[in-house]
C-alpha cells in the first residue's frame, strides 16, 4: 500500500510514516483474514491500482468500507481508486456503504462529497502528549 500522508496518528510526535504502514499493513491482513470475500484489489492495464477492504452485514447489501488505499506504484488518483472499490461493491449488490475518515484527510472528505454521502455523526478524538 502506498503510505497515507493524512492520518491521525501521524501527528503524534513518535509515529513516523514506518509506524503508520506497520500499522495500515497489520489492519489490512486481519481484514483479510476475516473477510477475504469483500478485500478487493483493484487492477488497470497499467496494473496494481490499489486495494478495499470492508466488512458485510449478514445478507451482504450493507457494508462498512473499512480502508482504501492506493498501490506504492499507482497511476490514480486516490478518488479513482476509491470510486473504483465502491462500484465493485455495487456491482457485488451492496445498497448502502458504511465508513469513517477523518476530517483532517481532504482527500477522504472529497471522495466522500463526490459521491454524494451523508454525514450522520462525528466523533472527537483527542490525542495527549506528555
Amino acid at each position: 500500500m502506498a503510505a497515507f500522508g493524512v492520518e491521525r496518528y501521524g501527528r503524534l510526535s513518535l509515529v513516523d510514516v514506518e509506524l503508520l504502514q506497520r500499522r495500515y499493513t497489520l489492519w489490512a491482513s486481519e481484514l483479510v483474514e476475516r473477510n477475504p470475500a469483500w478485500c478487493l484489489r483493484i487492477d488497470s492495464e497499467a496494473g496494481t491500482e490499489g486495494f478495499a477492504f470492508a466488512t458485510p452485514n449478514l445478507g451482504g447489501t450493507r457494508l462498512t468500507l473499512d480502508l482504501v488505499a492506493g498501490s506504492q506504484q499507482s497511476s490514480l488518483p486516490g478518488l479513482a481508486v476509491f470510486l473504483c472499490a465502491v462500484n465493485t461493491y455495487r456491482n457485488l449488490g451492496v445498497r448502502s456503504i458504511s465508513s469513517s475518515f477523518s476530517a483532517h484527510n481532504i482527500g477522504a472528505v472529497n471522495a466522500h462529497i463526490a459521491l454524494g454521502c451523508r454525514v450522520m455523526a462525528s466523533t472527537d478524538i483527542w490525542f495527549y502528549e506528555p
